[in-house]
């Protein structure tokens, strides 16, 4: 989790991002998103990195913050575990000192393999007020 926060918050982990997801990751995007912009189901760990890139490279700086959503267990296993965070997300834009925010919840499936915990599946919920962390991702990956 901490790996997630330090590649968005600091333009200069964004060369270890795709590291921090197994080799068959894939992120889904929240229903809403699917049907309200007609973005495709799911998406890979080279995407990921690719998307990370162009968001850093149009942004002074990107505030991420991940926070436990009351009532709601996260179920940790010896070698797997899901962890349910909501989020937001801002993204200060060159020359604009107002963020584009994006918030939502999340799932998070990680695998543990040879000893390291690695992001397996991801899974993006829209929220009421911003839009989406996969809007952002749909947005950045053209």
């Amino acid at each position: 989790m901490q790996n997630l926060e330090y590649c968005y918050n600091d333009a200069r982990n964004v060369v270890k991002y795709a590291g921090i997801f197994s080799v068959d990751y894939g992120f889904s995007f929240a229903p809403q998103d699917m049907n309200d912009y007609g973005i495709t189901g799911t998406w890979g760990r080279a995407d990921e990195q690719d998307m990370l890139i162009s968001v850093h490279g149009q942004c002074d700086s990107l505030r991420l913050s991940l926070n436990q959503i009351e009532g709601q267990n996260d179920d940790v296993g010896a070698n797997h575990a899901t962890i349910y965070r909501s989020y937001l997300l801002n993204v200060y834009k060159r020359g604009n000192p107002q963020p584009e925010q994006y918030s939502g919840s999340l799932d998070l499936r990680f695998l543990k393999i040879e000893g390291y915990w690695y992001i397996d599946k991801w899974y993006d919920y829209r929220g009421t007020e911003h839009p989406s962390w996969g809007k952002l991702k749909y947005d950045n990956s053209q």
